[in-house]
């Protein structure tokens, strides 16, 4: 049996109720077609027109009746006749006694509706004077369940309220207050309180930036076994976050503060085997993200020995989790071979879909893997795609790359030498034009573009830093082209 809740004049709840005590609501004119009412076991709240059962089609105050003494306001009242004076006054005095009645009832009924509105009857709207509740104030703070419970010391209301400034819910965002109500609940020892108050401490928000105090809330949190907070404190180790980690040279003394050093000036190595040792009880427990940087760490062997055949093993767990960077990782044990028997086909399987996750360095695997068409057939329009998709989101290999096939290609429905020049430009920028190939890149991409003196210029830059003498004669090549006005082409492979 379908039953109802309704929103009464005075912003209180009644019900649940079923349709024919509804619709008797409805026919007494306590609820109307506007009168919100949700079906038990929605969310909405529609109004009550929208349910065709409950009779909402009846007028919010029935038709005159016939005369009655008592009616409530509203109701028309016929004249009584004035021949007979005394039935009169008897029905005067009738009226006031029944008057009084309602509205003693009336007050019980305010009373026990106000202690127990679930099961009470919803008022009857009065012409004369309509309850009219405000509306609280939209994602309002102050009407969160939270903050009397916080303010009372409850920790996960703390932690809760916290979230809402951090996320800026139903305020400003504000991180100051969050940290506030992080750090009470971290104080009473609230797990997930002390991971985001580490959290805030880490990315300097609301608090000067301190790795310390993040690690420290972090261990706290971590030493519980909360996967999130052993992940963060793994890559606090792993990036050396002035935790305990090995200066490798000291620190020049500074004038202005002596005692500190600017971290321009630290060197500080991580500790990866501390970094191991998190990421793997965070692995253990099944976190993707942390068995991805566990399969780095025994393909790089840092903090452990070098085990591709483990590091694909912990790519793998990864991968099959959804996780881009083990999918990206394990594309790349396929392509060289390392802890798995050498598959073109599934590397490109594997960058392919950590690729359609944006994962960049995936897309722009997956660019080169088109471009000279291994474990796919060779593809410049797919591989531009997937170059370009990865340079729009500021890779600069990608832009490299994406700029090259734009400048090179012996498709000339596929080059496009202005968009191929913005692009290697964004690239030699981020490198502080020390990188070669990059600075090739741009003079090809001016070659495309006809502005051949800016090519060779830009050409010969690029050979004055290379060292090996292959290198130079494959570069000069090309600026003998330019200084002939006449672009490179790079043919495809076959």
């Amino acid at each position: 049996m379908n039953t109802y809740k309704v929103i009464g004049t005075d912003g209180l709840e009644y019900g649940p109720a079923d349709v024919a005590t509804i619709r008797t609501w409805a026919a007494e004119g306590r609820i109307a077609a506007s009168t919100r009412v949700q079906a038990v076991g929605t969310i909405d709240w529609k109004p009550a027109s929208a349910f065709p059962e409950l009779g909402t089609s009846v007028p919010t105050h029935p038709p005159p009746l016939p005369p009655q003494v008592g009616k409530s306001p509203g109701s028309t009242r016929h004249r009584l006749p004035t021949s007979n004076p005394v039935p009169s006054v008897v029905l005067l005095l009738l009226a006031v006694a029944v008057a009084i009645a309602i509205a003693a009832a009336a007050v019980i009924f305010s009373v026990s509706n106000s202690r127990n509105p679930q099961t009470s009857v919803p008022p009857i709207p009065q012409k004369s004077q309509p309850a009219i509740v405000p509306p609280s104030p939209v994602g309002s703070l102050a009407d969160q369940p939270y903050r009397k419970a916080a303010e009372q010391g409850d920790a996960e209301a703390q932690s809760r309220l916290g979230d809402l400034y951090a996320k800026g819910i139903g305020a400003g965002r504000d991180y100051g207050e969050a940290a506030k109500w992080y750090r009470k609940g971290a104080d009473q020892g609230h797990t997930r309180a002390q991971y985001e108050l580490g959290r805030l401490y880490a990315q300097g928000l609301g608090v000067a930036r301190d790795y310390s105090e993040a690690a420290k809330w972090y261990r706290l949190a971590a030493e519980k076994g909360y996967i999130p907070a052993q992940h963060s404190l793994g890559h606090l180790y792993a990036s050396g976050r002035e935790l305990e980690t090995e200066i490798l040279e000291e620190p020049e003394p500074q004038p202005t503060a002596p005692d500190k050093a600017t971290p321009a000036q630290r060197n500080l190595r991580g500790d990866f085997a501390e970094a191991a040792k998190w990421w793997r009880k965070a692995a253990d427990q099944g976190d993707a993200a942390a068995q991805s940087d566990l399969g780095w760490l025994y393909s790089s062997g840092q903090g452990v020995e070098t085990n591709y055949a483990e590091a694909a093993a912990w790519y793998r767990k990864s991968a099959e989790q959804g996780n881009s960077n083990g999918q990206h990782w394990l594309g790349h044990c396929y392509l060289s071979g390392r802890g798995v028997a050498q598959d073109e086909t599934e590397a490109f399987k594997w960058f392919r879909v950590a690729a359609e996750q944006r994962n960049i360095a995936a897309q722009r695997d997956l660019g080169r893997l088109y471009a000279i068409g291994r474990g796919v057939e060779q593809n410049s329009a797919e591989a531009i795609k997937w170059y370009g998709n990865a340079a729009e989101a500021g890779l600069p290999l990608a832009q490299n790359d994406f700029a090259w096939m734009l400048a090179t290609s012996t498709n000339a429905s596929l080059r496009n030498g202005s968009l191929a020049v913005r692009f290697a430009e964004k690239a030699v920028t981020a490198t502080r034009r020390s990188d070669a190939r990059f600075l090739d890149t741009l003079a090809a991409a001016y070659a495309q573009s006809e502005d051949f003196e800016k090519a060779v210029a830009i050409q010969s830059e690029a050979i004055a830093l290379l060292k090996d003498a292959t290198a130079k004669q494959d570069y000069t090549s090309r600026l003998r082209l330019y200084e002939r006005k006449t672009p490179y082409r790079e043919a495809e492979k076959e």
